[in-house]
């Protein structure tokens, strides 16, 4: 059997000319009859790629933590992590304690300094801000 590549025209719109709708000449039967779950902003193929690699991410993860690894290895730290994050009573003991000092950070900003610099910190620490660049 032979694999195909090229353009599926299956979702193609031939009632509408492309030089008059390019855009729903070529989506419009996909616009037409794709139902967006309700649990997000927008669907396709690259939203159930990603959503098949998390979840083969996450066997992976959870496999790592029921065998574990050699002391210091990436596996063990793979599997520590995981374990950390899904101790719930230690999420619910410790609140909001992790981020006490980001939130008090930011209930301080008085000047234009202090929210650049507030700023600054959290998006060197990943935490973002009001403006993400990425590709």
């Amino acid at each position: 059997m032979s694999e195909k590549s090229g353009i599926f025209k299956g979702n193609f719109n031939s009632q509408i000319r492309p030089q008059d709708d390019l855009y729903r000449h070529v989506n419009g039967g996909w616009l037409d009859s794709a139902e967006i779950p309700s649990d997000r902003a927008a669907d396709g193929a690259f939203y159930h790629l990603r959503d098949e690699s998390e979840k083969s991410v996450r066997a992976i993860i959870e496999e790592l933590a029921k065998v574990g690894g050699q002391p210091g290895s990436n596996a063990q730290k793979i599997a520590d992590l995981y374990s950390d994050f899904m101790d719930e009573s230690r999420i619910e003991e410790l609140g909001i304690s992790p981020i006490s000092a980001d939130i008090a950070r930011a209930q301080n900003i008085a000047t234009l300094e202090d929210f650049t610099k507030a700023l600054g910190t959290f998006e060197s620490r990943g935490l973002g801000g009001f403006f993400s660049g990425w590709v």
